[in-house]
């Protein structure tokens, strides 16, 4: 999982977390007798809902991270250091890492066999093509 991803997961599951939180206090408030936990409920929704940002730092703090290219579109994520599978967060391609780098031979095979055809020999195009037709 990258960087970005991790930071969109922990927005989302800090936004739900608040939503239940004030829901739950609002219909609290509603049944008349337990308005004063109801009132303590909404309050706690709405401090999550506000130090949403300082809480994923402090999470994001937790992990380590590495740098690793995409070889398809040449962008860097940061990516969590023991993560074998991620998606590129530029072309969201589903990526294997081993020791730091991205294992191609996987990924190359995927690409000759679903490339366009040209007289029955696979044509690359895009970041990884030498600019050689496959024969």
């Amino acid at each position: 999982m990258t960087k970005n991803q991790l930071t969109a997961k922990i927005k989302e599951q800090s936004s739900l977390l608040s939503a239940a939180v004030l829901g739950l206090g609002v219909g609290l408030i509603i049944t008349i007798i337990f308005s004063k936990i109801g009132v303590l409920l909404v309050l706690a929704g709405l401090v999550v809902k506000i130090f949403e940002p300082a809480i994923s730092l402090s999470v994001l703090k937790l992990y380590k991270f590495k740098p690793v290219t995409c070889p398809f579109c040449r962008e860097t994520s940061q990516v969590r250091i023991n993560a074998i599978d991620f998606s590129c967060d530029n072309c969201g391609r589903s990526l294997t890492t081993e020791k730091g780098k991205v294992k191609l031979f996987r990924h190359l095979k995927l690409a000759v066999n679903n490339c366009p055809n040209i007289y029955g020999k696979p044509v690359l195009n895009g970041p990884m093509d030498s600019g050689q037709k496959l024969t």
